[in-house]
């Protein structure tokens, strides 16, 4: 468990210095080499909560290497709608609504991980306020997305956040207990106003 929490905040790493490389006696090297093949790169689209006269969407990109170690959520910061859609037949967010986590999917991928990048529910197409984050409606989104990904491959799942999102992973990491392994923070954000 150490060892893959220590796995998955090295590749945090590899993706912030964006790859820069170290000089060595053999030349210039990587912190780490991204070897895993992607298998798949799709868009899925989860129907999560059912009303009367509605159904509820989460859409995640799922991208899975050829041989994955563990599953990981990412969860954008902000307000987390990356507004994802289908371009030239890859799924893609909105090209102004690229943060980190955003950026470096297919790094963690390439590191050995199944990634779930998840964008906002269709009932909240303008964002996930605090309060959203923390609720039972979020919660319920998710847990879908992670049982999703242990019928992909029966792997541990963890959550990873930045800034805002941090209220998601913090939800999931404490009330999904039975489903998540753990959780990660980068940038964490230490003030909510809950509006």
């Amino acid at each position: 468990m150490k060892k893959l929490c220590l796995a998955i905040c090295m590749i945090t790493a590899v993706g912030c210095v964006s790859h820069s490389a170290i000089s060595t006696d053999s030349g210039n090297k990587y912190f780490s080499e991204a070897t895993q093949i992607i298998e798949k790169n799709e868009l899925v689209e989860l129907e999560t909560r059912k009303y009367s006269k509605d159904t509820v969407k989460q859409k995640f990109i799922l991208i899975k290497p050829n041989n994955p170690v563990a599953a990981v959520v990412l969860f954008e910061g902000a307000r987390g709608d990356i507004d994802l859609e289908i371009v030239n037949g890859s799924p893609q967010p909105t090209y102004l609504k690229i943060g980190f986590l955003v950026r470096n999917r297919k790094l963690f991928a390439q590191h050995g991980l199944m990634v779930a990048l998840v964008d906002v529910p269709s009932d909240k197409p303008e964002g996930l306020y605090q309060v959203d984050r923390i609720g039972e409606k979020h919660r319920e989104d998710i847990k879908a997305v992670v049982n999703y990904l242990k019928a992909e491959a029966n792997l541990p799942v963890w959550v990873m956040s930045m800034s805002n999102s941090t209220l998601s992973a913090a939800n999931m990491a404490i009330n999904l207990q039975d489903e998540v392994t753990g959780a990660v923070f980068a940038s964490s954000r230490i003030r909510f106003p809950l509006k």
